[in-house]
């Protein structure tokens, strides 16, 4: 669970991260609260695919689901 919230920065960069205002996994859930819809916008769009690195770099299916606030 750890792994998946220390990655998010690692996948998707500074810039990304900048505008994370936090990233929390409940269950199989990934929570992430964004502070720019613009960015969250863009999120929305790539959010199977961001799962799917999450997933392979955890080395297991640790995010079923990503929900953006």
């Amino acid at each position: 669970e750890v792994d998946v919230v220390q990655s998010w920065e690692d996948l998707l960069g500074k810039t990304i991260a900048h505008y994370t205002k936090s990233v929390s996994l409940k269950g199989k859930v990934l929570f992430i609260e964004i502070n720019s819809s613009v960015v969250k916008n863009e999120l929305f769009m790539m959010r199977e695919e961001i799962r799917r690195k999450l997933n392979e770099k955890a080395g297991e299916e640790m995010v079923e689901k990503i929900i953006f606030k």
